[in-house]
């Protein structure tokens, strides 16, 4: 399932590069430079454009760093930049950096991927998203934008860079959902991010799933159901078998049933959960590969990723937190912001999913909130972590489309010389700060690896 590096290099050809931006330049073999692009805002989600170097504080791992490097990048004429004023007349205070076109008509176009999670969009949710992206070509993308479209899967329309608003419109048109199975079956009464829950021990999912096992017919302790395993046993045994191991014949108590019942849970659970990570790790690969491929490019890219949001096993022992931070290595090397768009905001409707037997309406109601979140919760943490941010809870894909193209009218490049240089391997974390302006947001990239 993960593309090869042929498709996803091609990905940066055909387009010419736009005017020369200061020079990327991350640690690596010999360099020790870290460069980082900030986006400010103030309270009401404006972007800020009149910041001096001296208003940033750069932080590595906690530790003050001096910002080496100041420029402002605008797409349209920025406000008058703050200078601040000399303390003796002969002296000469040099204004910051501004790369700018000179008329926003003939600003260079932005370079976007919009990156389509087949692997986990729904059917209902693909056909909203693929209207909406439509509209996002025709009505937001300017004729000087630079769009390629990947799915996750690796299958359909990858394509390269190109301005030809036919060719994003016909791969626009070939996406369709590779959704598997085991996350549409929506009559399964342990769902994979249910799974997800109650390998990181959340209590009311898992009891909302021992009381679906020992309650429904055809699971574990129902005399009728079909063999099943238990464990301690040497192979397979009847249901009928299973409740006797657990409890006895006669007088069997809650306790005993509940202990079987947990393990069969936690049994299918473990199941569930590895298949779905096999999926997210193919959308994670994919979005490294998408980044790496960029890494020569200059200036900042931009990837849009939409999804219904997928799991990282975080809080469990199959969590795919390296991967993810693999990943925002990767961005921070190559000059690449994600925006993420949860496409299961375009619904007018939550999943019609059925309660457990026996389970009350706002137990199932927690359990399903819950299971959702931590499907929203790996895209926030792509998007924060490379400067970008998550648009959810709507129903105008358009709009959130808009903001994130909106967002890069106006930024900030740092740059810093880290003083820890040890070759550890280890993750940086970095943190951008406005000491003298708190009341403005500031967001950027969230650390980097080490080489080792």
């Amino acid at each position: 399932m993960r593309p090869s590096a042929a498709i996803t290099a091609g990905l940066v050809l055909g387009v010419a590069a736009g005017p020369a931006s200061p020079q990327q330049v991350v640690p690596g073999a010999g360099a020790e430079v870290v460069q980082l692009d900030a986006v400010v805002t103030d309270a009401r989600g404006e972007l800020v454009r009149d910041l001096t170097q001296d208003d940033f504080q750069i932080l590595e791992d906690g530790k003050p760093h001096r910002v080496s490097q100041f420029f402002v990048v605008t797409r349209s004429r920025p406000a008058p930049a703050a200078t601040p004023a000399p303390s003796d007349p002969g002296v000469v205070v040099e204004a910051p950096s501004v790369v700018t076109p000179p008329d926003s008509a003939a600003a260079p176009g932005r370079q976007v991927v919009i990156l389509v999670d087949d692997l986990h969009i729904g059917l209902q949710s693909m056909v909203e998203a693929k209207r909406s992206l439509r509209r996002f070509l025709d009505e937001v993308a300017s004729p000087d934008d630079a769009i390629a479209v990947v799915t996750t899967s690796g299958v359909g329309p990858i394509q390269q860079l190109t301005r030809d608003r036919a060719v994003v419109g016909q791969a626009l048109e070939r996406l369709i959902t590779r959704e598997p199975s085991s996350a549409t079956n929506r009559s399964a009464r342990l769902t994979p991010d249910q799974a997800a829950l109650v390998l990181r021990g959340d209590r009311t999912a898992l009891q909302l799933a021992i009381e679906t096992v020992i309650s429904e017919p055809g699971t574990l302790l129902d005399a009728n159901s079909p063999q099943v395993a238990v464990e301690g046993g040497p192979g397979a045994q009847s249901a009928q078998g299973a409740a006797a191991a657990a409890a006895g014949a006669a007088g069997a108590t809650r306790d005993a049933v509940e202990k079987v019942a947990q393990r069969e849970v936690e049994r299918q659970a473990t199941q569930l959960l590895n298949e779905a990570l096999r999926y997210s790790l193919a959308t994670l690969n994919t979005l490294e590969d998408v980044v790496r491929s960029f890494a020569r490019m200059p200036g900042r890219k931009l990837c849009l990723v939409v999804s219904d949001g997928f799991l990282d096993g975080s809080g469990s022992r199959e969590s795919r937190s390296l991967d993810l931070r693999r990943v925002l290595d990767a961005a921070t090397r190559s000059g690449m912001v994600m925006y993420a768009l949860d496409s299961r905001g375009l619904l007018t409707g939550a999943d019609a999913s059925v309660a457990a037997v026996g389970a009350s309406p706002g137990v199932q109601a927690r359990v399903e909130r819950a299971a959702e979140q931590i499907k929203r919760d790996t895209l926030t943490t792509l998007a924060d972590g490379t400067g970008g941010f998550l648009v959810r809870g709507t129903n105008d894909l358009v709009a959130g489309l808009r903001r994130m193209l909106d967002d890069n009218e106006a930024y900030y490049l740092l740059a810093y010389e880290p003083t820890n240089t040890k070759r550890d391997g280890r993750f940086r974390k970095i943190e951008v700060r406005l000491p003298r302006r708190p009341d403005l947001k500031v967001r950027t990239r969230s650390g980097y690896y080490a080489p080792d």
